[in-house]
């Protein structure tokens, strides 16, 4: 849902909620909501993209440990201390 659409769910609610409330009161209020819905989005793909950044980096790390691994066991630990790193917060 676009941010357009997001303030025309909410104003349309809002008037359909709360039929004593004015038009500006409820566009208002419609607006806010849409920006927050907005700002939560970019906050969750700002999220998203860190997160991937630390997957990126604990692959690479995989990926060049395992050229220097002698046997498998030694990948396997260093993808388990990347899978660990990765999820840390």
């Amino acid at each position: 849902m676009g941010l357009s659409e997001t303030y025309r769910f909410a104003y349309e609610s809002i008037r359909n909620g709360a039929p004593g409330l004015s038009d500006a009161t409820c566009a208002a209020i419609a607006r806010s909501i849409s920006m927050k819905v907005s700002l939560s989005k970019t906050d969750r793909a700002t999220a998203a993209e860190a997160r991937a950044d630390r997957l990126a980096k604990a692959l690479e790390d995989i990926s060049s440990g395992y050229a220097n691994c002698d046997d498998f066991q030694d990948a396997q630990d260093i993808a388990r201390a990347a899978l660990q790193q990765e999820t840390q917060p």
